[in-house]
């Protein structure tokens, strides 16, 4: 279940946590929702899915230095490992999941 990204959720959790950041208006991040869905699916019982809205959390969003959307984080133990921007295909959202948690 993809749960809603907190400030203390980004800090605390022990498992990997894959965030995904967007906004209601956009294109791009909507064409993404369902892989973003997919992969939790496929891979959630290896990591912590979260996601949050930058105009409900502007806050978070500046914390996270985001400026483009939609952005998809991987941190694990409160630090990124890695970060990707935009409209990908799933194979490249899979991958770069897989990546960057190593």
């Amino acid at each position: 279940m993809v749960i809603q990204l907190t400030p203390q959720i980004s800090k605390q959790t022990d498992k990997r946590l894959i965030i995904k950041a967007y906004a209601s208006w956009c294109g791009h991040c909507k064409v993404m929702k369902p892989l973003f869905e997919q992969l939790e699916k496929e891979v959630g019982s290896q990591y912590t899915f979260a996601e949050f809205d930058i105009d409900q959390s502007p806050e978070l969003a500046e914390q996270l230095g985001i400026n483009s959307i939609p952005v998809f984080i991987v941190m694990k133990n409160g630090k990124e490992t890695g970060r990707e921007l935009g409209e990908i295909s799933y194979d490249k959202l899979k991958e770069f999941a897989q990546n960057a948690v190593k």
